[in-house]
């Protein structure tokens, strides 16, 4: 793995370590800009993703690749209380919306 994977696969691990913790804070603005920040954060996973092309078949086209797409935007939905869909919701979709479209974008 060189060096430029590594730093992009850091930047993955701190984004869906802290994403979650941040966006559950009260003093996190909770209004559309917060939205866009979970947003653009989960959409950033899967662009560093597919920067390093770690791991190929999530990215490839392949049926893997859709299902985990979809799986992730599915599990988004799946929150039990407002705080949790206020950071869930947004993180997710954005995450998922990204490896769908470069799925999508494979096969074209």
């Amino acid at each position: 793995m060189s060096g430029p994977q590594m730093t992009m696969l850091a930047g993955v691990m701190i984004l869906t370590l802290l994403t979650p913790i941040v966006g559950s804070r009260s003093w996190f603005p909770h209004n559309k800009f917060g939205t866009s920040v979970l947003f653009l954060a989960g959409c950033a996973i899967g662009g560093l993703l597919w920067a390093a092309g770690i791991p190929p078949k999530w990215l490839n086209g392949s049926q893997a690749g859709f299902t985990i797409a979809l799986t992730l935007m599915a599990s988004g939905l799946a929150f039990q209380t407002l705080e949790e869909k206020f950071y869930r919701l947004p993180w997710l979709i954005g995450f998922g919306a990204t490896l769908l479209v470069v799925n999508i974008a494979a096969h074209v």
